[in-house]
């Protein structure tokens, strides 16, 4: 291999490090990488490297090169820069930006490198700290230092491709770690589609698998996992595949600490400014329900993961429901000017200057994880090496700092940086427990720092809130009916509470709101009244049997109500009745006022009368005669008897006196 030595610089040796039997580097050989037989322009890729280097260790890169067609034409350039100091310099490098010198530079013609059994180069960079050594580079300094990585055109021709990574070398000794609060979620798009059917898409379910899989891989590694409830909940009930995930995601669990958070994900602004608070709090009632009954887990309630908009009214409703630390994006927080970035806990001020405990899910951590498709390994190394940025900000001060992936973060990437995490002498990997318990909270003039909120309008709902708030209505009522049928409220309650999704359009909240309306309407229809028809009283006191039908395989409780301007009702006009499944009589003891047909309402509802479950009208006939008329009929009866009795003696007087 080339070895360059720029002015002023100890050299060090970049090696290919081949076995002997290795297969030679030939045109169009098959290569782990599909970049270049997708573009056609030769490519150069970080299959993997060491994430951390001691004084006297090596840094190795695993190689993917592609697409080269004339390999004794091209060369692969390594170039190794000075340490940086400042985070703005690491975010330089991360556009291959590097305005210092390089400290060494080593090149070698692609034709003498060989793959390894995998398919990959493998070069070595070993670093030495003592006398300086021709064979190894010197860096006397702990740090992060850009390394560039270049395919190009042989003699030191331009480059055709290449990347850059960076080579941590870690104190020897002990340290201080910075700590690292990684918070993963779990969670895909909603699974509910407005038929009450559930599904996740095959490329969605592998993806929460292979989540799933890194989290397993690692079981020791202490972090903190958000699983997005109704994601678990989609996992319980889409089939027996899903419901693999699931059982493994429970295993992942085991005892680290889990995050709860609202079924969906909401804008608490935005339900706070509708007055919908009641529904916050069903939210998170059902979030903490299903992940405790489908993972087995008591959700530490007391941290709430902020996933977009937050004001001062959301802190206070988290308050209430008992939150008292928060994780928040950046952008929602005014400015602080500090030399370095914050790598320490801080406080908000909610609502008559109380003070809410708060971390920032770090911008810069979480840009790592938008990379492009096959670039994961490199990407998850910019993360470790931006960790280590930070850690070498201010080195042997108890610091830390949260990272919060997003939740279609490739798991290629994941699986790479928790595993470096694990390893690492310089990070320490905590749950967000004992990030709060062992960070400080940093200071300002000798108080805690307090940061304020940027003031934001929430973001119109765009349905009338009144429309969710009739649907609760129903369901409240549907509820107190079936104390025993609470899988069916939840079946409902699912699409309620999928209608309050953030950033979903109107369209789809009605959707669901009609969709939970309709299967409703369906459930009620299974119990129900008598048709109308004609019901006869031969006498004045009788009872009126009503036979209820109910379909279900529950018992539903119901209010019922007769109401007739005609009729007393001996027992009471209103009744609480149980209604199993089958057919249900139930006897009204009545006593007509007078006779003749009048009409009978009876209606059923639920015990809170907020849903009325049926009603119908009966056409009540009265045969029997009141008192009155039973008095009236005797008194004319016996005028007539009188009256015809005289007129019988009177006519008979008559004809004697006639005959004569």
């Amino acid at each position: 291999m080339t070895h360059h030595r720029p002015a002023g610089r100890a050299p060090a040796l970049l090696a290919a490090v081949l076995a002997a039997g290795l297969l030679a580097l030939a045109a169009g050989a098959a290569g782990p990488a599909p970049a270049a037989a997708q573009t056609g322009r030769p490519t150069v890729a970080l299959l993997s490297q060491s994430p951390w280097v001691g004084p006297e260790g090596e840094l190795v890169l695993r190689l993917a090169v592609e697409g080269v067609e004339e390999v004794e034409d091209a060369e692969l350039a390594v170039f190794v820069y000075p340490r940086l100091t400042s985070r703005s310099a690491f975010e330089q490098t991360l556009l291959d930006r590097h305005p210092a010198r390089p400290l060494d530079i080593t090149s070698a013609p692609l034709d003498e490198l060989g793959r390894d059994p995998a398919g990959a180069v493998v070069v070595r960079v070993p670093l030495t700290s003592g006398a300086p050594d021709p064979d190894r580079l010197l860096l006397r300094r702990e740090g992060v230092y850009p390394v560039a990585v270049e395919l190009r055109e042989r003699g030191g021709g331009p480059a055709v491709a290449g990347f850059t990574t960076h080579l941590v070398r870690v104190p020897d000794g002990e340290v201080t770690p910075l700590a690292v609060a990684w918070v993963q979620p779990v969670r895909a798009e909603s699974g509910l589609r407005p038929d009450g059917s559930v599904a996740l898409g095959p490329a969605t379910r592998t993806h929460l698998e292979d989540v799933v899989g890194v989290l397993a891989a690692s079981p020791e590694l202490p972090l903190s996992i958000a699983p997005g409830p109704e994601t678990v909940d989609t996992l319980a009930r889409d089939g027996p595949a899903t419901r693999a995930v699931l059982a493994s995601l429970a295993g992942a669990i085991g005892a680290r600490q889990v995050v709860p958070g609202p079924y969906v994900p909401v804008d608490v602004p935005q339900l706070l400014a509708a007055r919908l608070d009641d529904e916050l709090r069903a939210q998170v009632a059902r979030g903490s329900t299903v992940l405790a009954e489908h993972l087995a887990v008591r959700p530490d309630a007391r941290t709430w993961l902020v996933d977009g908009a937050i004001d001062s009214a959301t802190v206070s409703a988290l308050r209430e429901l008992g939150v008292d630390r928060l994780v928040v994006p950046e952008d929602v927080l005014s400015p602080v000017d500090l030399p370095v970035t914050l790598t320490r806990p801080f406080r908000i001020e909610g609502p008559g200057r109380r003070l809410q405990h708060a971390a920032v899910a770090d911008a810069g951590l979480s840009r790592h994880f938008a990379h492009r498709d096959g670039d994961e390994v490199l990407a998850a190394h910019h993360l470790l090496a931006d960790l280590a940025v930070l850690y070498f900000d201010n080195p042997g001060l108890e610091r830390g700092v949260v990272v919060v992936p997003p939740r279609e973060a490739r798991s290629g990437l994941l699986d790479v940086a928790l595993r470096a995490l694990d390893r690492s002498t310089i990070l320490a990997p905590v749950t967000l427990d004992d990030f709060f318990a062992v960070v400080p909270e940093a200071t300002d003039g000798g108080e805690p720092l307090t940061r304020r909120l940027v003031p934001r309008d929430p973001r119109p709902l765009g349905v009338a809130p009144d429309e969710l708030r009739d649907v609760r209505e129903a369901l409240t009522g549907f509820a107190a009916m079936t104390e025993a049928a609470g899988e069916r409220f939840v079946d409902l309650e699912r699409h309620l509470l999928a209608a309050q999704r953030s950033g979903l359009n109107p369209a789809a909240r009605r959707a669901h709101l009609a969709a939970a309306v309709r299967q409703l309407e369906e459930e009620l229809d299974l119990v129900q009244l008598p048709d109308g028809q004609g019901i006869t009283l031969t006498a004045r006191d009788g009872v009126i049997p009503l036979a209820f039908l109910n379909r279900t395989d529950y018992t539903v409780r119901v209010v019922v109500r007769l109401d007739s301007d005609r009729l007393e009702f001996r027992d009471g006009k209103v009744r609480v009745v149980d209604l199993r499944p089958g057919t249900t009589t139930v006897q009204f003891a009545v006593r007509a006022r007078t006779p003749g047909a009048f009409g009978l309402l009876v209606q059923a509802s639920s015990p809170d009368d907020r849903l009325l479950v049926d009603e119908t009208r009966f056409t009540v006939r009265s045969t029997a005669a009141s008192g009155v008329g039973v008095v009236l009929s005797v008194a004319a009866g016996l005028f007539l008897a009188v009256w015809w009795a005289r007129h019988w003696r009177t006519t008979r007087r008559d004809r004697r006196l006639v005959v004569r």
